[in-house]
């Protein structure tokens, strides 16, 4: 007997082995947006058959965040690199992005709206002529009198030419680790500012995902040493541990999107509902009071907070050691 199979049936199988669309998915998400600890409480009462698996979820929802803050970021560094071009050749075209907004006014601030530099005022250009380059003094030897003269001279808009990157100074203790991050960022620095940047952010939120994964048990464990009494196997508290993270990276997705549609009320009341969520997730599923569900949400917050930064240590460094 013949079978005839169209790609409508297999996308749609496709779609409802790995996602559950047709079923799952709307269930799943409400509760995970909207009713704080839900899913966990399910989970853990053995109804699972109607929800996306915690790990799944997780997982979709971070591809979906890294996916969406890597396109976002690169056209910031696009926004910003076509500014920085455009106030070389005196443009007055700007490049109107939501999300790259902020980091384009302060680059244009910085290079195009005046300043001081090594003792000399840098007057903005006027309208409708080209940006003048920063200059810096250079010598040109002994006038006839004996003295040292000096001149401007321009200095070039790559990262090598700049103070900063000069009197850079790398010591992590091993001299083998100094030398190669001091190389790659030798070749940063004769690449031009916003392609260097784009390189490194590039680079760098590769690692972030992956680091993140690998802080999960870290971030289970905490919980269970806040709610040691309380009889809860370590296993229940990484369940709450995925949801609560697929929470916050959907939001945060959401947010994302919002800020680039213009909607920065939206974006600033989702990430507001996001701190809300963890502490009334808290109560539902430890069931603890008002005051100490309080006092370990702000403990719990301060906790991630320095393990996510003592974590990103490593991947700076791996950032300036792996190039593209």
């Amino acid at each position: 007997m013949d079978v005839q199979v169209s790609v409508a049936d297999l996308v749609r199988d496709l779609f409802e082995d790995q996602f559950g669309v047709e079923r799952r998915t709307p269930a799943t998400l409400f509760a995970l947006l909207f009713r704080p600890g839900h899913l966990t409480r399910e989970y853990l009462g053995g109804r699972i058959v109607r929800y996306i698996r915690p790990l799944k979820l997780y997982l979709v929802s971070s591809v979906v965040l890294f996916l969406l803050v890597g396109f976002f970021t690169m056209r910031g560094m696009d926004s910003i690199a076509e500014g920085y071009s455009g106030m070389q050749a005196g443009s007055a075209n700007v490049r109107a992005d939501p999300v790259a907004a902020q980091i384009q006014e302060g680059f244009r601030d910085a290079f195009g709206a005046g300043g001081v530099e090594a003792g000399r005022v840098i007057q903005p250009p006027a309208p409708g002529t080209a940006a003048p380059l920063p200059q810096a003094p250079v010598d040109t030897g002994a006038s006839p009198a004996g003295d040292t003269v000096t001149v401007d001279a321009p200095v070039g808009s790559r990262l090598g030419d700049q103070a900063w990157f000069r009197d850079l100074t790398v010591n992590t203790g091993s001299a083998a680790l100094d030398q190669r991050i001091r190389a790659r960022v030798d070749r940063l620095g004769r690449m031009e500012p916003a392609d260097a940047v784009r390189e490194l952010l590039r680079t760098f939120l590769g690692y972030v995902p992956t680091l993140l994964f690998l802080l999960l048990p870290v971030f289970a464990g905490i919980l269970k040493l806040l709610y040691i009494r309380t009889g809860t196997y370590y296993a229940e508290h990484f369940i709450f541990v995925l949801h609560t993270h697929a929470f916050v990276f959907g939001t945060f997705s959401l947010a994302l999107v919002a800020a680039w549609a213009g909607l920065g009320l939206v974006a600033g009341l989702l990430q507001l509902w996001a701190g809300i969520y963890i502490f009334l997730a808290l109560r539902r599923v430890y069931g603890q009071g008002h005051l100490k569900t309080a006092i370990k949400y702000w403990t719990l917050g301060w906790m991630y907070f320095w393990v996510l930064l003592l974590a990103l240590v490593p991947v700076v460094i791996l950032t300036l050691l792996v190039g593209g």
